[in-house]
């Protein structure tokens, strides 16, 4: 795997990759964004936050620390989008009968993510419909998303 170890990890790590039932991964790519940048720190932000969470659940009675996860660290990130694409797609494949949580990163991360699972349906709830056929002459930015997806 393309992956390297994060310094901070989810504080339900629980699990080696083998007998975990959950995956989580950390995309953290930011090379498209139009705005401001940052999205990129968003990995290592939530897990940070993580560590406040409560992890028993009084309304179902679930605890959260019992469920079987491993955090896999975050996917290395370099070179064009296309290669990055590319890697994202073939990380997300070999999880393959895991459940997989994925924290990004914009919004481009999702179209590979979802070739690579291959869901019967896709939901977006965004501000934009990311249909662009391109964005700053690139087919593969995060305005462009949903528009690649779909075809």
């Amino acid at each position: 795997m393309f992956l390297h170890a994060s310094k901070i990890f989810f504080p339900l790590d629980n699990s080696d990759f083998r007998s975990s039932e959950y995956v989580l991964l950390g995309i953290p790519l930011d090379s498209t964004s139009s705005f401001l940048p940052g999205q990129r720190f968003g990995p290592s932000s939530i897990r940070r936050a993580c560590f406040e969470l409560e992890t028993f659940d009084m309304e179902t009675g679930i605890d959260l620390k019992k469920i079987k996860l491993h955090d896999v660290g975050d996917l290395h990130i370099a070179g064009s989008m296309k290669e990055n694409i590319k890697r994202i797609k073939e990380t997300i494949a070999e999880f393959s009968g895991k459940k997989t949580i994925v924290l990004g990163g914009e919004h481009s991360i999702t179209y590979p993510i979802v070739k690579a699972i291959n869901p019967e349906a896709v939901i977006s709830l965004d501000a934009h419909f990311d249909l662009r056929n391109s964005y700053l002459g690139d087919k593969l930015s995060h305005a462009c998303v949903m528009r690649r997806i779909y075809e």
